[in-house]
């Protein structure tokens, strides 16, 4: 009789245990479902940009848009940026493309769209003294006289393996340096 009590205790408590593994897993479902997309409303100007530049790619490599500083260094909680100051300037520094290889992930060339109603950002090494990205600023005129591919290839020469297409000859750009650069 004493063996049988013993076999009803641990069903009831396996029992148990299961129903309330399954109502925390049911818990943990909701919380942890991906987002739902959110509708952002992008200017014209962003979006031609936006356009142009993902035409130009093939399929070895990856555009990411509106990437912040704090998002591009991967920096996370180290002493020196516990200022609220300069975590906040990480987090409001963003570039308008950061581009990298679809197999590796590495950067291959970062760019800041300027339109013609704002002034340019500031420099990487502005916020992170030392810092040296390449960034080539693209401004709304230079698109819509698409400038785009030479900007890019005079910036980023080795860009040209990861074009559709061929490229025209090479303009005039802006690339900014850190400040040990020439």
């Amino acid at each position: 009789m004493a063996t049988v009590a013993v076999f009803i205790a641990l069903f009831v408590l396996i029992a148990g245990l299961m129903i309330a593994i399954y109502f925390v897993r049911r818990s943990y479902e909701k919380r942890l479902r991906p987002p739902a997309p959110r509708h952002v409303l992008v200017p014209a100007n962003e979006q031609l940009f936006m356009q142009q530049l993902g035409d130009h790619f093939n399929d070895r490599c990856w555009l990411f848009w509106n990437v912040t500083l704090h998002d591009l260094l991967r920096i996370g909680t180290g002493t020196s940026w516990h200022e609220y100051e300069k975590h906040n300037m990480l987090l409001e520094r963003r570039f308008s493309c950061v581009i990298c290889r679809r197999d590796d992930f590495s950067i291959q060339g970062i760019i800041d769209f300027v339109p013609d109603n704002r002034s340019a950002f500031d420099a990487p090494d502005h916020i992170v003294p030392g810092l040296l990205l390449n960034v080539i600023t693209v401004t709304e005129k230079e698109v819509d006289d698409r400038a785009l591919e030479s900007l890019l290839l005079a910036g980023f020469p080795h860009l040209e393996a990861l074009f559709s297409e061929p490229i025209p000859s090479l303009a005039n750009c802006r690339i900014s340096h850190g400040p040990t650069a020439k």
